[in-house]
Order: C-alpha cells, then sequence, then structure tokens
C-alpha cells in the first residue's frame, strides 16, 4: 500500500476553496504536466487547476507548495475529491488548505484618461513587440514558412475581429472569432490566447454594449466546440471578465492613474508559457485600444499625471 503524500495549498480562488471546505467538488485528472494538474468536475464538466508553486492565482486554481507535479504519480483518469477539508486524488495525494489565501479577482477599473491611455497602450504594443515571444500573433523574424503563413492568417483574423468589435458587429465578430480559435502554435493556441486577452478587455470596460455582450457569450460555444478543454476553459473564464491574476493586474495598471507603472506587470505575463502570455497581452492591448476607439470608456477629462 503506497504512503500517501501531503501538499499544502498556498492559495487558491475562494469559490473552489469553498467547494472543497464543503465537501461538494468531486472530478477526475484530466491531465497532468510538470506546473498544472487540471481536474474536471463531475457536475459542471468545467476544469479546475493545481498549479505549482512560484505560479500566479487564477479562476477555478490552486496554488499548491510543490515544485513540480510529474514526481507524485498522479495520472489522467484518477479521482478527485473533497474529503475532510482537502482534495484528495485517488489517495495518492492529499492537497490540505489548513494556511491557504482565499484570491478573489481584483476588476479593473479605469481612473485615467483617454490621452494617457493611448500613449501606454502604444508603449505597452511596443514593449512586446520587442520583448515577446514570435511565432503567434507576433511574427517570428525567422524559421519554418509555415510560422509565418499562420501568423498571417492569426494577424488577419484578429485585424478583421477588432474591426468587428470597434463597428460592434456582432456577426461579423463571430465569424472572425471562429478563424481564431484553435489557430496558431502552443498547448493553447495563439489565436486562443489572443481571444483571452481581447475578452479579458472587454470585460474591463463595463457597461459593455448589447453587441459586445452577445459576442463573449458567443464565443464560449464555438470554442468549445473547437478547440481542446484547457483553452476552451480560458476563453470561458475570460468571457465572464475572470482571468488569472498577472492578466488582471496588468489591465488595472494599464487603466490605473500612475503613468508608467505597467512594465512589471507586461513582463510577468509575458512569462506566462511558452507563446501564451505573449499573445494573451496582445489581445489586452488591442482590445483596450479598440474600446477607445468605440467610445465605451469616454471620459470628460484628461489624466494629467
Amino acid at each position: 500500500m503506497h504512503e500517501t503524500t501531503i501538499l499544502q495549498a498556498r492559495s487558491g480562488d475562494a469559490a473552489f476553496i469553498s467547494s472543497i471546505r464543503q465537501a461538494q467538488f468531486r472530478g477526475i485528472v484530466h491531465s497532468v504536466f510538470d506546473k498544472a494538474v487540471n481536474l474536471q468536475c463531475a457536475a459542471s464538466a468545467d476544469l479546475y487547476t493545481l498549479m505549482a508553486d512560484g505560479m500566479d492565482d487564477g479562476p477555478n486554481t490552486l496554488v499548491v507548495e510543490v515544485p513540480g507535479f510529474q514526481a507524485i504519480g498522479v495520472m489522467v483518469g484518477d479521482d478527485a475529491v473533497a474529503v475532510d477539508g482537502a482534495l484528495s486524488i485517488r489517495g495518492k495525494v492529499t492537497v490540505a488548505l489548513t494556511h491557504a489565501a482565499e484570491w478573489r479577482m481584483t476588476a479593473p477599473v479605469r481612473t485615467c484618461g483617454s490621452d494617457a491611455l493611448r500613449v501606454r497602450l502604444t508603449a505597452a504594443r511596443a514593449h512586446i513587440e520587442r520583448y515577446g515571444t514570435r511565432g503567434g500573433m507576433i511574427p517570428a523574424q525567422s524559421g519554418p514558412a509555415i510560422s509565418g503563413v499562420t501568423s498571417e492568417m492569426l494577424r488577419h483574423a484578429g485585424d478583421q475581429l477588432l474591426d468587428a468589435v470597434k463597428r460592434q458587429d456582432l456577426a461579423a465578430a463571430l465569424t472572425h472569432a471562429g478563424q481564431l480559435i484553435g489557430l496558431g502554435p502552443g498547448l493553447t493556441p495563439s489565436g486562443d490566447d489572443f481571444l483571452v486577452g481581447l475578452l479579458a478587455a472587454l470585460n474591463a470596460t463595463e457597461p459593455l454594449a448589447p453587441a459586445i455582450q452577445g459576442f463573449c457569450a458567443g464565443v464560449v460555444p464555438m470554442s468549445k466546440a473547437n478547440t481542446n478543454a484547457i483553452s476552451h476553459a480560458a476563453i470561458k473564464m475570460a468571457a465572464q471578465g475572470r482571468v488569472r491574476d498577472s492578466v488582471a493586474r496588468l489591465a488595472s495598471e494599464l487603466l490605473g492613474k500612475h503613468q508608467g507603472q505597467f512594465r512589471p506587470a507586461l513582463d510577468d505575463v509575458l512569462r506566462i508559457g511558452s507563446s501564451s502570455g505573449t499573445d494573451i497581452a496582445w489581445g489586452l492591448v488591442c482590445g483596450l485600444e479598440a474600446a477607445l476607439t468605440t467610445g465605451e470608456h469616454h471620459h470628460g477629462s484628461q489624466d494629467r499625471h
């Protein structure tokens, strides 16, 4: 009989923690990576994630005090059940919540004027192009021809989507989003990551116009049918304005009153995955630019700081 490994959650989504403490979570292991274990909830089929130490908080996520998960013996298909205030994975691993801090996403609030935001977004765009990972939304300067073709397809569909968002053309926006879903390199394809950033930006520009609300709602079933479960989970959360902490902090810094403070937050996002952070950041910046164009964030006074 094997010995159970006891791990401690450092922090986690408050709702996820609550469901475990109330013995309401049951599911199976969906996928295992070195820095993440995804669990599929039996009741909702939504994905919940255990992240290794050093990763940031997010929706449906627990950050666990462990450097990686590959050596702990958890396998796809293992049962994951909330028992006695902890999460048990087939008796192999117990994740205790004794000292876990509850994370709730702080919604971005815009406190800067349009001129200041426009300057920040221009600077953020240049920073991403200079320091981001190329080969997705940002074309590689060299490499296989297929990479260049894919990036061209991504940028073309992304530009058309942004134009439709600016015009609040729901049908066109959904058509072009469909061209992005599942497109590009990575475990979470670049087109999906771009949509996560875009949806985060649109939800940071409340109140949402009806067409934009329709777009956010309409992208979710499209992603379920046309990309993998991990990407779909991120898109579903972003459509509700729920994103991982580093992305929410970047949005808050771009929209906040302190000029020039967004670069550390942007660098944190750029470090996500291999290219995911770059594509998410690009979508966020492009989405905030689109919201400025539509005038959804009209302010009478300009930021002077």
